[in-house]
C-alpha cells in the first residue's frame, strides 16, 4: 500500500508578504516605469493643447480690429497661427451703396468667429476679375480658422445684372447681407459723394438739380445712377430669383446709425454665431454724430473722415418730388420683406398738409 501522505508541497507565506503582494495586484495591476511615463506625458500634452487653444481665443478677442485701423498687422499675426488658411466667403454684402455697408463690416468685424476683407474685390461684377477665377479671389481673403466666417462687401453687387447668377454658381448656400436706408437720404448721400470727388479733383460740379430732374419732362431722372440705385425692390428681386429670401438679411441702415448693437445683434442670430458685440463697444462721437467702435483703453476707432460727411442743401420741392418717385418702389419693397422701414411716413404727412390746404 502507498503511503497516505500527500506529494503536494506547500509554501508557507509570511502575513506581510502575503499583503504587499496582493495590495501590488489590486493598485498597480501590471504598471510599469514605462506606463507611469506614458501617462504622465499624455497629461502634459492634453494641458498644452488646452493652453495653446485658450491663447489662441484670446488673441482673437483681443486682437479683432476695426477695419479702418492696422487690420493688414492682425491677419499677417493669423496667417501663421496653426490651422488657418484662406477660404471663399461665407457670406456676402451686396449693398447698399451709401447705407452704412461700410459701418456695418466694421462693426462685425468685432466679431471673434468673423475676419472680414478690408477692401471691395469687385470680384463678381469686373469681367476682367471675375474670369481670374476662384483662386485669385481665394487669395484675397483673410486667414481664418474653420470655425470662423469670411465675410467680403462690395456694394455694387446689389445693382449688377450678372453678379446674382455668378455667386450662386460659386456657393448656392451663401448667406447675404444687404443694407438699406431712406432712398431719398441715400440718393442725396451718393450725390454728396460724387460731388466732393469732383471738388477733391478741381473739376466742375454739376448741381444735384440738374442731375436727379429731367430737364425734358420735369421729372425725375430714373437713368441718373443715384436715383436707379435707390430702387431697392428691382435689385432685390433679380437676387431672390435664385436665392430663398431666408439668404438673404435685411439690415435697417438707419437704425444702424441710431443704435448699431441692436441691428447686429439680429445679423448675429442670422450667421449662427454666439452674441458677443454689445452696446457697451460702442461709444457715440458727438463731432462726428455717430456711434465709433470703443477700444478696450476706452479710445474710440472711428470710420475715416469720408464717412457720414456733411449733405449739401437740396431744396425741399426736389425732396418731395424724390419721395413721391420712391412711394410706389418702397411699398413694393415693403411687401416682399414683410417689413414696413417708414420710409413714407414724410409722404403722407405732405399728402395730408396739400390736401387741408385745398379745404
Amino acid at each position: 500500500m502507498t503511503s497516505g501522505r500527500s506529494s503536494i508541497k506547500y509554501h508557507i507565506i509570511q502575513q506581510g508578504e502575503r499583503l504587499d503582494e496582493t495590495r501590488k495586484k489590486i493598485l498597480c495591476p501590471k504598471l510599469t516605469r514605462y506606463k507611469l511615463l506614458a501617462i504622465v506625458f499624455i497629461l502634459v500634452v492634453t494641458v498644452f493643447c488646452i493652453v495653446i487653444s485658450n491663447s489662441q481665443l484670446h488673441f482673437l478677442r483681443g486682437n479683432s480690429v476695426c477695419l479702418s485701423g492696422n487690420s493688414s498687422n492682425h491677419k499677417e499675426r493669423l496667417e501663421h497661427l496653426p490651422h488657418t488658411k484662406r477660404r471663399l466667403p461665407q457670406c456676402i454684402i451686396i449693398g447698399a451703396r451709401k447705407a452704412g455697408t461700410r459701418a456695418l463690416l466694421s462693426f462685425l468685424n468685432i466679431h471673434p468667429d468673423i475676419q472680414a476683407v478690408g477692401r471691395e474685390l469687385h470680384f463678381f461684377d469686373f469681367d476682367e476679375n471675375y474670369e481670374l477665377g476662384y483662386d485669385w479671389y481665394r487669395k484675397k481673403m483673410p486667414y481664418t480658422y474653420k470655425t470662423q466666417l469670411t465675410i467680403e462687401k462690395t456694394p455694387s453687387y446689389l445693382v449688377e445684372s450678372v453678379v446674382p447668377e455668378r455667386v450662386y454658381a460659386m456657393n448656392s448656400s451663401i448667406k447675404l447681407i444687404l443694407i438699406v436706408k431712406d432712398p431719398v437720404e441715400r440718393t442725396i448721400s451718393d450725390y454728396a459723394q460724387f460731388r466732393e470727388n469732383k471738388i477733391i479733383r478741381h473739376k466742375p460740379v454739376i448741381p444735384f438739380e440738374n442731375l436727379v430732374i429731367d430737364a425734358d419732362t420735369g421729372d425725375i431722372n430714373r437713368s441718373y445712377n443715384a436715383v436707379r440705385r435707390s430702387i431697392y425692390c428691382r435689385h432685390l428681386q433679380k437676387w431672390l430669383k435664385y436665392f430663398s429670401f431666408d439668404q438673404i438679411k435685411i439690415v435697417d441702415g438707419d437704425n444702424l446709425t441710431r443704435a448699431p448693437w441692436k441691428e447686429i445683434r439680429k445679423v448675429e442670430s442670422f450667421l449662427g454665431i454666439s452674441h458677443e458685440i454689445t452696446k457697451s463697444d460702442f461709444v457715440f462721437n458727438v463731432s462726428r454724430g455717430f456711434y465709433c467702435i470703443k477700444n478696450d483703453d476706452a479710445s474710440e476707432k472711428c470710420l475715416s473722415r469720408s464717412k457720414g460727411r456733411k449733405h449739401p442743401s437740396i431744396q425741399p420741392w426736389i425732396k418731395n418730388k424724390l419721395r413721391a418717385f420712391f412711394h410706389q418702389f418702397n411699398l413694393k419693397f415693403y411687401r416682399l420683406t414683410g417689413r414696413d422701414f417708414g420710409w413714407d411716413d414724410s409722404y403722407y404727412e405732405d399728402e395730408e398738409e396739400e390736401e387741408k390746404g385745398q379745404e
